[in-house]
C-alpha cells in the first residue's frame, strides 16, 4: 500500500474482508477488489482509540528506572536488561562498540533515555 502512496495504510484506509479476501477503499469512495456487480460492502468503524490508549498506558516506563539496570527472572534469560524495559544491555552495548553514538541508540531504542545509555557505559567501562 505505501507504494501506492498511502503513507500510514492501517489508518487512512477503509479495509473490508468477505471471506479471505481483502478489500480497501480509495478516496473517491471506490473499492479495490474482485467484487460481483451486485455485492455491497457494509462498513463498521472501529474505534481504536481506547486501544491505543492502554498500549500507551501499558508501554509508559516509571521515570524512577531511567539509568538502572536490572535481571528479571523470566525476562530474556535473566539476562541484564534496562530497567523497566526488555532492552538487553548486551544490545546497546554493542551498538556503542560499534561506533554508534548515543543518539543512534536512544533513535533505535525511544523508550531509552540518555541515564540508561550512561549507565551502559558505565557498566562497559567498569
Amino acid at each position: 500500500m505505501k507504494s501506492r502512496g498511502y503513507d500510514r495504510p492501517l489508518s487512512e484506509l477503509t479495509f473490508a474482508t468477505i471471506g479471505n479476501r481483502v478489500y480497501f477503499q480509495h478516496d473517491d469512495g471506490t473499492w479495490e477488489g474482485d467484487l460481483r456487480p451486485d455485492q455491497l460492502v457494509l462498513c463498521e468503524v472501529l474505534d481504536l482509540e481506547p486501544l491505543r490508549q492502554r498500549i500507551a498506558e501499558g508501554t509508559r516506563r516509571d521515570e524512577a528506572l531511567a539509568g538502572k539496570v536490572e535481571r528479571r527472572r523470566g525476562a530474556l534469560g535473566s539476562k541484564p536488561v534496562l530497567a523497566g524495559t526488555w532492552v538487553p544491555v548486551d544490545t546497546v552495548r554493542r551498538y556503542l562498540a560499534a561506533g554508534h553514538s548515543a543518539d543512534d541508540v536512544l533513535e533505535a531504542f525511544p523508550m531509552l533515555t540518555i541515564d540508561d545509555v550512561e549507565a551502559v557505559w558505565r557498566e562497559t567501562v567498569a
